[in-house]
């Protein structure tokens, strides 16, 4: 009876679909007409998909970049290399690129809005177990662990999409959450 009673669990589990991204135009041309107000230094504009082939939200591993049309070099990271080494929300980061544009004034009804692309989806469970003890009819104790990333996988930070900036386009380059920790924990009280 003593090694089945007195336990508690408390698990917490959060899941997101994504947040909507900023697609910007980081030129820094404060002094341009429609672009930055003069503080941030940078375009509160976003960029108009014109299509929405190819573009997802989710891990793409031995993603090789490549160059676009007119040459720039596309999601090759800071390395600057395309041999496929790296991580990307996008399977085929050089033709969702082509797809973006910066708004042009009179043509455009729209700026795009918040979020033409969600973000990476993501899902954590974090877990409390508890066993009481009781000692004698004055004395107990307590033993908790505390468990957070219980399954200790990886969530990347959403990517950058700047179109001033192709090479980071898409590229995960860094957790955007803590590995697993655990804490142990032993309470007396009397």
């Amino acid at each position: 009876g003593r090694a089945l009673g007195g336990w508690s669990f408390a698990p917490i589990f959060t899941a997101g679909s994504g947040a909507p991204l900023a697609c910007l135009d980081n030129t820094g041309a404060s002094q341009a007409f429609g672009s930055a107000d003069g503080v941030g230094y940078g375009d509160a504009e976003n960029c108009l998909p014109a299509s929405r082939s190819g573009i997802s939200n989710s891990v793409h591993s031995g993603v090789a970049g490549g160059n676009d049309s007119f040459g720039n070099s596309v999601a090759t990271g800071t390395a600057g290399s395309t041999a496929g080494t790296e991580l990307n929300m996008f399977a085929d980061p050089v033709k969702v690129w082509s797809q973006f544009r910066p708004p042009i004034l009179g043509l455009d009804t729209r700026a795009g809005g918040v979020g033409p692309v969600r973000g990476l989806p993501y899902w954590n469970m974090d877990m409390s177990v508890r066993k009481n003890f009781k000692i004698t009819e004055r004395f107990n104790a307590q033993f908790q662990l505390v468990v957070t990333n219980v399954f200790n996988h990886v969530v990347f930070f959403d990517p950058t999409l700047d179109i001033t900036n192709p090479s980071s386009w898409g590229v995960l380059s860094a957790q955007g959450n803590l590995p697993r920790q655990m804490e142990f924990g032993l309470r007396f009280g009397w």
